[in-house]
């Protein structure tokens, strides 16, 4: 009797997702690993793979306490990212200028001090709201779990994951996906994924998983709620990878303010008329080395390697790396850039003489200060992807750098393997330290205790791995420069060869080198006008007209402002205020959908991000009194105020530089 139940309830749901989700249903059909299999005893059912059984026996018992075991954990079902707790703005000092997104960044903190006295404790206070806006679900199997969280927990958007289809598959007998398929159909602003692997691309199954999280709303990666239903090494590495590629996103996401420089920056490099990096590849002779030189602390240990061999491979310097190369007496070739202030003009116009600078041929990237783009005679561009200034050329031809951040490094390998070469050396790009006292090259300006530069902060430091097995201290915005290097090199073509001569972080991908005839430097012959030549080719210029719809950008931001105005009311609730953010969400990607102004989007999503999430971490740690509407209310108010701040300073944006970032002197 209950093997008859069980085959019709897996009929049923397998005409459910044939008609409802097509894909996952061609899974089912197409794939069968009969290393699963359901068990049942009496009326037990349980799940044994290669014959060892996945829950414990009892399996309704081990459900029950599962859920239960959610509500113990609390606040480990919450993956917290830090919001930004703005206690005063000094990008005036930093900067130069006072910018709109500190500026209300920390409005937002001084109204939730002014309402609530302090600022929440992140480690003590836990989520009062009874609802999660956004969960992931790993692990299907038996299934018992999952309409139950949905009904404690009122998803408004749901990933379920797993590590094989057969464990989907063992859920079609055992639950009803009808009562799933509802609860998400019924409303056309709630939405579920299932998310399963046919193969073990767990790498993929984790973007996949983030994807799904950023098409929702950027309130997804908010108080997250993750929720494990078996022990699986598998299921945990999905996990843990979901969370790196989170944190890696956030990391990249730029403010208004910034997006705004580069936009600028970019527009005035267009009309100085600099070459962009096409997608026109020229393959470099295979055999030419390269050498892509960081500032590491073991450049000093390498760097008469780099001396005696400069001839035979192209030199290529990035970021404050020409400094330390330029107190060694080396020219490189090639000069890397990415930082879009004016503190690199600054670095190179007052440590380097002109007659050094005029040697070298100039690669940066499009958000760079155009001073510094002036410097150089031999000059050339290429575009950052996921930039605002990238989306305003919005230009097939030209080709988009990926994994060029979040440091300068990233920027010059992704270029130098887009360019063509093959055999590319690393030296001096350790992403870390053995000792704190010499975080950089001993002649870097990081070193220079008069250098502002030089006021690094040993917090949160991770140990990781090195090249020789040894431990390495570093930050984590060199660690995500890693990861993004090595995600850069699984993806490039398999030809390229990649020799870490560097003594730091271990760059998986890449071949451990001490002795430079281990790799046969000394045999190679090098023609590097010819070289030059070959790169040159792979650049044009930008020859369309420089227009922007100022009225239309306008008319938008107006329409989201009267957005914010009518959906606010006095008495406003926390859920209420995501069912407004949903909308504006959708709203703020529906207005700038044209082709020709999608640029906006990026421009404003990480403020927008920021303002929002600011928001609404603060409140969720409250339960909902008369303060706690009061407060979102004037926080509205605030994002008005934001948006018509971005309204008004973004006017004639083409014709100048904010101070002190001018381009031309009055």
């Amino acid at each position: 009797m209950l093997i008859a139940e069980l085959e019709k309830n897996y009929q049923d749901n397998l005409q459910l997702f044939k008609m409802f989700i097509p894909s996952i249903y061609k899974l089912l059909e197409e794939n069968k690993d009969d290393s699963y299999a359901i068990e049942i005893n009496n009326d037990d059912i349980n799940i044994s793979k290669d014959g060892k059984l996945i829950y414990p026996t009892n399996t309704k018992n081990y459900f029950n306490n599962l859920l239960k075991s959610y509500d113990n954990k609390g606040e480990q079902n919450i993956s917290r990212h830090k919001v930004s707790m703005v206690h005063n703005d000094n990008s005036l000092n930093f900067f130069g200028v006072e910018t709109i997104h500190k500026k209300y960044l920390l409005n937002i903190t001084k109204n939730y001090k002014s309402i609530f006295h302090t600022l929440p404790l992140e480690k003590r206070e836990v989520l009062k709201q009874d609802f999660i806006y956004s969960g992931i679900i790993y692990g299907i199997g038996l299934g018992y779990h999952i309409m139950p969280l949905i009904k404690k927990y009122k998803f408004r958007h749901l990933n379920i994951v797993d590590v094989s289809i057969e464990m989907l598959r063992v859920s079609l007998y055992t639950i009803k996906w009808t009562e799933i398929f509802q609860y998400f159909l019924s409303d056309n602003t709630k939405s579920f994924s299932i998310i399963v692997q046919k193969d073990n691309d767990f790498d993929n199954l984790s973007k996949i998983v983030v994807k799904k999280l950023y098409e929702y709303n950027p309130l997804s990666y908010y108080n997250l709620g993750e929720f494990i239903s078996y022990d699986d090494k598998k299921i945990y590495e999905v996990k843990a990878k979901v969370k790196t590629l989170n944190n890696i996103i956030f990391k990249n996401r730029g403010f208004f303010d910034d997006e705004k420089w580069g936009l600028q920056h970019t527009i005035n490099s267009l009309k100085s008329n600099i070459p962009i990096l096409t997608k026109n590849s020229i393959q470099v002779d295979k055999n030419k080395f390269v050498f892509v030189i960081g500032n590491g602390p073991s450049l000093d240990s390498y760097i008469r390697i780099i001396k005696k061999y400069r001839d035979n491979a192209m030199v290529v310097a990035s970021g404050t790396a020409i400094n330390s190369l330029y107190s060694y007496g080396v020219v490189p070739d090639i000069y890397v850039a990415t930082e879009r202030t004016i503190g690199m003009y600054s670095d190179i116009t007052q440590s380097l003489p002109e007659k050094y600078i005029s040697k070298i041929t100039f690669i940066g990237m499009n958000t760079l200060h155009p001073r510094l783009f002036a410097q150089f005679k031999k000059k050339f561009m290429f575009l950052k992807s996921k930039d605002t200034g990238t989306g305003f050329i919005n230009n097939e031809r030209y080709r988009i750098l990926n994994y060029s951040n979040p440091t300068v490094t990233n920027g010059a390998l992704s270029l130098i393997i887009s360019l063509g070469f093959k055999n590319i050396c690393l030296f001096g790009m350790d992403f870390g330290y053995k000792d704190r006292k010499n975080h950089h090259s001993k002649n870097s300006i990081y070193l220079d205790k008069s250098h502002k530069y030089s006021k690094l902060e040993f917090k949160d430091e991770i140990e990781v791995e090195g090249v020789d097995g040894d431990t390495i201290y570093t930050q984590e915005i060199y660690n995500n420069s890693k990861k993004i290097i090595e995600e850069l090199i699984k993806n490039s073509s398999k030809d390229i060869n990649i020799y870490n001569f560097s003594n730091g972080a271990k760059i998986y991908g890449t071949k451990r080198v001490i002795k430079a005839k281990d790799i046969k430097l000394h045999k190679q012959k090098i023609n590097k006008k010819k070289i030059f030549k070959e790169i040159t080719k792979q650049f044009i210029l930008y020859d369309n007209d420089i227009i922007i719809n100022y009225k239309s950008i306008s008319d938008k931001i107006k329409n989201l402002q009267n957005l914010i105005e009518k959906h606010n009311k006095k008495d406003i609730t926390v859920y209420q205020l995501f069912n407004l953010f949903d909308i504006f969400y959708k709203s703020f990607l529906d207005e700038f959908s044209d082709k020709k102004l999608k640029y906006i989007i990026t421009l404003l999503t990480g403020s927008i991000e920021s303002i929002i999430s600011s928001v609404y971490t603060f409140i969720s740690r409250k339960e909902y009194n008369k303060d706690v509407s009061t407060f979102i209310n004037i926080s509205l108010k605030t994002f008005i105020e934001l948006l018509e701040d971005v309204k008004n300073s973004f006017v004639n944006i083409e014709n100048h530089i904010d101070t002190p970032f001018k381009w031309r002197e009055q």
